[in-house]
């Protein structure tokens, strides 16, 4: 075994096999994020360049834009209240109220959460 200073001692395989995932982990986290820059800062000089949806020649390649549209719900809701339209409403569970009861004993929720995917971070 050697001695390795970034764990303070010992170092096993395994720990050297972490300490290069950990490493290369972080590496190809911070190219990912220039990369993800580059690629936004190109899509925003495209979308500035070309203001209009519509397909733009670029070689052999065509440049799309798009402008994406959604429904403004504040200004539905202001024009059509619950109160004339309950058809266009549905009930939902209010989990801030949920996490209130819980708070002040009167929900058990232990038997309700379910576990996601485990998430790995190197800090």
């Amino acid at each position: 075994m050697s001695t390795n200073p970034v764990l303070g001692g010992l170092a096993t395989d395994l720990d050297r096999t972490d300490i290069q995932l950990a490493l290369e982990l972080v590496s190809l986290e911070e190219q990912a994020e220039a990369i993800l820059a580059r690629i936004n800062g190109i899509k925003s000089e495209l979308a500035e360049r070309h203001p209009e949806k519509g397909d733009y020649p670029a070689g052999d390649y065509r440049i799309r834009v798009t402008v994406a549209q959604r429904k403004d719900t504040a200004a539905i809701a202001r024009d059509y209240p619950a109160a004339r339209y309950p058809d266009l409403y549905k009930p939902a569970i209010d989990t801030k109220s949920v996490d209130a009861y819980a708070q002040l004993g009167k929900i058990d929720l232990t038997q309700y959460l379910v576990s996601g995917s485990p998430s790995v971070k190197v800090i």
